[in-house]
C-alpha cells in the first residue's frame, strides 16, 4: 500500500512537471508566434520601404539574374516585373557596356566594400527592339551571404545620372564651341591681316605710278603704266570673284551651266592659257592625257577654272626648271582621274586634311606668298557639284605634290561643247555709230566723271546724276538708256528702274560692287537687261551699250 502511494506521489509530479513544461512550450510558441508576426510586421515593412523607396533597388543572383526589383527601379526601366524578375539584369545594359558590367560583378565577389560602376541601361521599347534613349545610371553593388538559404546574392542600388552626363557632354560642347570660337577669331584675325595684304599689294605699283608718272612724253612708258594698272586692276577684281565663289559654296547658291564636255580639250586649253608662264620659269611640262573615256556633263568654265588653279599652283611652287606632269587616266567606275605632279616645295604632311579649307592655307608652303588659299577650296566646291572627287597628296618639303580629281563620264556625243573662252559680244561697226542719249546714275564722283568721259568718246551724249532724286528729276528727259549704281546713298537702283519702267519702257545696265546670284537675280527682275560688276572693263561696257543699241534699233 505504501509502495503504491509512492507511486502515485512520483506520477503527481511527473504530471505537475508536464503541466509546467507544457505551459512553457504553450509560453515559448506564444512568443514565437508573436515573433512571427513581428518577423512578418518587418517584412511586410521592409518591402513597404523597398517598392516605395525613391531609388531603384534590385537583388541579383551569384549569375547576375534579377530575383527583387523594387517599383521606383521598374518605373525607370518602363517595364512590369514580369518582364523583369527571372531575367539577366546584362540583357538590359547596352551591348557596349556589358563588359563592364562583367568586370563590376567579378569585383564584388571580391571586394568586401560597396563596389560602384557608371554605365547605360536600356528603357522602356529600347529593351525590346526600338530606339528610345538609354539612362546613364551609376551601379552600386555590395555582395551579401544568405546563411539560411545559402550562397551570395547581390543587393544593388540603381542611381540615375542622365541627366549629369547630359550636363556634362553640354559642358563639354561648350567648351569645344568656345574653343571653336576663339579658333575661328583666330583665322578671321588672319584671314583679314592677309587679305589686307593681298587687296593693298595690287595698289601699291598703282599708287606709286600715278603719283610720280615720269615722262609722259614717252607713249611707250605711258603704255606701259597703263598696262600696268590694267594688270593689277585685273587681280584685285580676281581676288574679290575668288571670295564671292566661296561665298556662293558656302551658301549652297553656286549654279553651274551644264553640257557635255571633252575634258581633254579643256585641260590642253588650260595649258595653252598657262603656257608663257611655264616658258618664263623654264619648267620642264609633260601632258599624258591617256584616259579613253574623257566626256563629261558639266560647266566648261568652272571646270577650266579648276584645272588652271590646279596646273597654276603646280608653277607658282616649282622652282625653275623644275617638272610639271598634267596626266588623266580611266577610273573605276565610268570615271576619269585627271592629275596634276610637281617637283616643287612640297607640303607639310600634318597640313594635308586641311588643303582645302579655305584661309587656312596661308602657310602651306612656307617661303612661297600662297595667298589667300581660296583656290583649292574653291576646286573642291567646284569639284563636289559635279559629283567628283579632289584629293591631294605630298611626302612632306622638298617632295613635290599630287592632285587629282575624278569626274564621272559620260558617252562621247556627237556634237561636244568646244572648251574655248567666252567671245565678248561685239556690236556691228554701223551700231557702234549709233548715237544714243544715256542717263549715268552713280553716286561715285570720280567714277562717274571717268565714265561719262569715256562714253562721250564712243559718240553718246550722256547726263550725270548722282542720287535716286536726282535721277527721277533728270529722267522726264528722254533717254535710250540708263546705267545706274545699284547701291546709291537715298535709295538703290534697282528702285529707280522700276520707277521709270512704270511710266515707259527703257534698256538698263545695272552696275554693283556685288556679283552674288541673287543681286544679278534682282537687277534683272527690276528691268535691267545686263549686270556688271565692278571694277567695269571699259570695253565689255562699250560692247554691252552696243548690243542694247542695237537691240533698240
Amino acid at each position: 500500500m505504501q509502495a503504491k502511494l509512492q507511486k502515485n506521489g512520483e506520477l503527481e509530479r511527473v504530471h505537475s512537471q508536464l503541466r509546467m513544461y507544457q505551459d512553457a512550450l504553450r509560453q515559448q510558441n506564444e512568443q514565437l508566434r508573436e515573433s512571427q508576426e513581428l518577423l512578418e510586421q518587418s517584412r511586410d515593412q521592409y518591402f513597404r520601404l523597398y517598392n516605395a523607396a525613391p531609388v531603384p533597388f534590385l537583388t541579383l543572383d551569384r549569375n547576375g539574374i534579377i530575383e527583387q526589383i523594387n517599383q521606383t527601379g521598374l518605373q525607370m526601366l518602363g517595364r512590369s516585373d514580369r518582364q523583369v524578375i527571372g531575367r539577366p539584369l546584362l540583357t538590359l545594359i547596352e551591348r557596349e557596356d556589358c563588359a563592364t558590367f562583367l568586370d563590376h560583378m567579378l569585383h564584388c565577389r571580391r571586394a568586401a566594400k560597396p563596389t560602384t560602376v557608371e554605365l547605360r541601361l536600356k528603357t522602356g521599347a529600347a529593351c525590346g527592339s526600338n530606339g528610345h534613349e538609354p539612362k546613364w545610371v551609376q551601379l552600386c553593388t555590395t555582395a551579401s551571404t544568405r546563411p539560411r538559404v545559402g550562397g551570395i546574392c547581390y543587393p544593388t542600388a540603381i542611381i540615375d545620372i542622365t541627366q549629369i552626363k547630359r550636363a556634362e557632354r553640354e559642358r563639354q560642347a561648350a567648351i569645344s564651341q568656345q574653343q571653336a570660337a576663339r579658333e575661328s577669331c583666330r583665322a578671321k584675325d588672319r584671314f583679314l591681316a592677309i587679305l589686307s595684304h593681298e587687296l593693298r599689294t595690287p595698289l601699291t605699283p598703282i599708287l606709286a605710278a600715278v603719283s610720280s608718272p615720269g615722262n609722259l612724253a614717252d607713249a611707250e612708258h605711258i603704255r606701259s603704266l597703263i598696262e600696268m594698272i590694267r594688270n593689277n586692276v585685273e587681280m584685285e577684281a580676281r581676288l574679290i570673284d575668288d571670295l564671292l565663289d566661296v561665298t556662293r559654296m558656302t551658301q549652297q547658291k553656286m549654279s553651274l551651266k551644264m553640257e557635255d564636255i571633252d575634258l581633254h580639250a579643256l585641260l590642253q586649253n588650260a595649258v595653252a592659257l598657262l603656257a608663257h608662264e611655264i616658258e618664263g620659269k623654264s619648267l620642264k611640262l609633260t601632258v599624258d592625257l591617256a584616259a579613253e573615256r574623257h566626256h563629261v556633263s558639266g560647266d566648261s568654265v568652272r571646270l577650266r577654272q579648276v584645272a588652271w588653279n590646279l596646273l597654276r599652283n603646280a608653277i607658282k611652287f616649282t622652282p625653275a626648271g623644275g617638272q610639271i606632269a598634267f596626266r588623266s587616266r580611266d577610273g573605276e567606275a565610268r570615271r576619269i582621274t585627271v592629275q596634276v605632279s610637281d617637283t616643287g616645295m612640297g607640303i607639310e604632311p600634318g597640313l594635308i586634311p586641311r588643303l582645302f579649307n579655305p584661309f587656312e592655307q596661308i602657310d602651306v608652303r612656307r617661303g612661297a606668298n600662297s595667298g589667300l588659299g581660296l583656290g583649292l577650296a574653291i576646286c573642291k566646291g567646284l569639284i563636289d557639284a559635279h559629283q567628283g572627287q579632289i584629293r591631294g597628296f605630298s611626302q612632306g618639303p622638298g617632295t613635290g605634290a599630287r592632285f587629282e580629281f575624278e569626274l564621272p563620264t559620260v558617252e562621247a556625243p556627237r556634237e561636244v561643247a568646244v572648251s574655248k573662252p567666252a567671245a565678248p559680244v561685239t556690236a556691228p561697226p554701223q551700231q557702234r555709230r549709233h548715237k544714243l542719249r544715256i542717263l549715268l546714275v552713280e553716286d561715285h564722283a570720280d567714277t562717274a566723271r571717268i565714265l561719262a568721259r569715256l562714253i562721250k568718246t564712243e559718240g553718246h551724249d550722256v547726263q550725270i546724276a548722282g542720287s535716286v532724286s536726282e535721277a527721277m528729276q533728270v529722267s522726264q528727259e528722254s533717254f535710250d538708256l540708263i546705267i545706274s549704281d545699284i547701291g546709291l546713298p537715298d535709295g538703290n537702283g534697282l528702285d529707280l528702274m522700276r520707277s521709270i519702267r512704270r511710266k515707259r519702257s527703257i534698256r538698263g545696265i545695272a552696275l554693283s560692287g556685288f556679283g552674288t546670284d541673287d543681286v544679278i537675280r534682282e537687277s534683272m527682275e527690276a528691268g535691267f537687261a545686263l549686270h556688271m560688276t565692278k571694277p567695269i572693263d571699259f570695253n565689255r561696257l562699250c560692247e554691252a551699250i552696243d548690243q542694247l543699241a542695237g537691240t533698240n534699233a
